[in-house]
């Protein structure tokens, strides 16, 4: 069957928010590979290199990346098209500096630089029991882990190392330090004021309360735990 479509190549009009590209200037931008992330909220590992502002441009960008210079999560990444999304760890060898991936206020990655051994924060988006009896966290960048404890519900965060290794659990609950990851609000963060249980034609809401003092309510699964 003859391939219909570009599948290396997206029409920068169509593409994600997340990709965070220009809509008038290039006609065409790289598409991410299926992978760990959704393809709306991930975007090709050399589009997100770019916005360090440390390469030149993307032959230079791609060429870093297939020389194994350029890490995520800890894990050397050859593949110029893998996809990479929300608080993915990106590290450059060739400088030392390391890159936490976030979202602003229009939906789209921005990079925010990191120092030391940086957490990675992933949402708890479900759980099951494995056939050893063993307790499974989904995550919410497509990866599974086994649960640190009985304690973790869905909605929560883990912290993770480079390594894998859970480092911290925050509970989502009143009072938890948050940020939107979705929605109107996305970008946003403040605290959890309070939280409402949801109906059979609405989910829960929560009330966020920013450090100006201003307050808004967002669906609970717009929110990710940071602390």
């Amino acid at each position: 069957m003859a391939n219909k479509g570009n599948n290396r190549h997206i029409k920068s009009l169509n593409a994600p928010k997340f990709f965070g590209v220009a809509k008038k200037g290039n006609k065409y931008t790289a598409k991410q590979r299926p992978g760990r992330h959704s393809f709306e909220k991930s975007a090709p590992l050399q589009t997100i290199v770019k916005k360090t502002s440390l390469f030149a441009g993307t032959a230079e960008a791609v060429k870093s990346i297939k020389n194994m210079q350029i890490a995520v999560n800890g894990t050397k990444v050859k593949d110029p098209k893998y996809p990479v999304g929300l608080n993915d760890i990106i590290s450059i060898d060739t400088i030392g500096k390391k890159f936490s991936i976030s979202i602003n206020g229009h939906g789209q990655a921005v990079l925010e630089e990191q120092k030391g051994q940086p957490e990675r924060n992933a949402k708890v988006t479900g759980k099951y029991v494995y056939r050893n009896k063993k307790l499974m966290l989904k995550l919410h960048d497509g990866s599974i882990i086994p649960s640190p404890n009985n304690d973790v519900k869905v909605g929560d965060t883990i912290a993770l190392s480079e390594s894998n290794e859970v480092k911290q659990h925050f509970p989502l609950k009143a009072g938890a330090k948050c940020m939107v990851i979705d929605g109107v609000h996305v970008g946003a963060k403040g605290k959890i004021a309070n939280m409402a249980k949801g109906t059979m034609h609405t989910g829960a809401t929560a009330t966020v309360e920013q450090e100006n003092g201003e307050k808004f309510d967002t669906l609970v699964e717009n929110l990710i735990v940071i602390g």
